[in-house]
């Protein structure tokens, strides 16, 4: 069974989702989807604490989120780690924009490479695949040891 939740900067992109999905599912008599109980708490020291309000154990989670800020950044980690301690069977984050996928090489003496260390880093934290749109380079998709599947933006 699938889950829906959405990020807090995607509140208005995710709902489009789930009535696009619901359109197409009920053309075929599925059940119909709703929006995923995620609550996400913020305490004075900008620390963040996602919270599941509904049981995920088993289920298939989509996640719809940019990767757009640090904060957002440390969002999805935790909101990927909440998932997995909850017993989800499978997480997928939807990443219209994946920050850092622009820094797929060295350019400079002595930098990082910072598409490598997010997709290092989503992985370890436990997520199944990213779905994402319209990558700086393929290069990106060579760093990525999950499934990974990027779109072409259509106008």
């Amino acid at each position: 069974m699938i889950k829906i939740f959405s990020g807090e900067n995607s509140k208005k992109l995710s709902q489009r989702v789930l009535e696009t999905l619901n359109d197409k599912l009920l053309s075929h008599s599925n059940p119909y989807l709703e929006m995923g109980k995620l609550r996400i708490e913020h305490f004075s020291d900008g620390e963040i604490l996602p919270l599941f309000e509904e049981s995920i154990r088993d289920h298939d989670v989509f996640f719809i989120q940019s990767t757009t800020s640090s904060t957002r950044i440390m969002e999805t980690m935790l909101v990927i780690d909440a998932a997995k301690r909850a017993g989800c069977k499978s997480f997928t984050l939807v990443a219209p924009f994946q920050g850092y996928s622009r820094q797929d090489k060295t350019d400079h003496l002595r930098s990082s490479i910072g598409s490598k260390m997010m997709s290092d880093i989503l992985e370890k934290c436990g997520m199944s695949r990213i779905i994402t749109i319209d990558l700086h380079s393929d290069k990106n998709l060579s760093w990525q040891l999950i499934q990974d599947s990027e779109q072409a933006a259509r106008w």
